[in-house]
């Protein structure tokens, strides 16, 4: 995400104070996917290419990602470029 550091640090945090879901803004990243860390946390990411600090993230963990049936991308809806930003898809 931001570098292996980081990425351990947020984990460590994460399970510290015993989050599920963790929301996660302006990660300057400039692609859309997603990432399974080896600490088994899932990682969810939009990020937008002409303005990298409108990306965001979701992080996972093994619990949550049972819930989640999927994912998908969400306009923010005005009238500069559009942002992306991560949705829950549910039934």
């Amino acid at each position: 995400m931001w570098g292996t550091g980081r990425v351990i640090q947020v984990v460590a945090e994460m399970k510290r104070y015993n989050l599920d879901v963790l929301g996660i803004d302006e990660i300057h990243w400039t692609q859309v996917g997603q990432q399974k860390l080896a600490s088994g946390q899932l990682l969810l990411y939009s990020g937008h290419e002409e303005n990298a600090t409108q990306a965001v993230a979701l992080m996972l963990s093994k619990q949550a990602q049972n819930a989640l049936i999927g994912w998908d991308l969400m306009d923010q809806g005005s009238s500069k470029p559009p942002s992306k930003q991560i949705k829950r898809v549910s039934q």
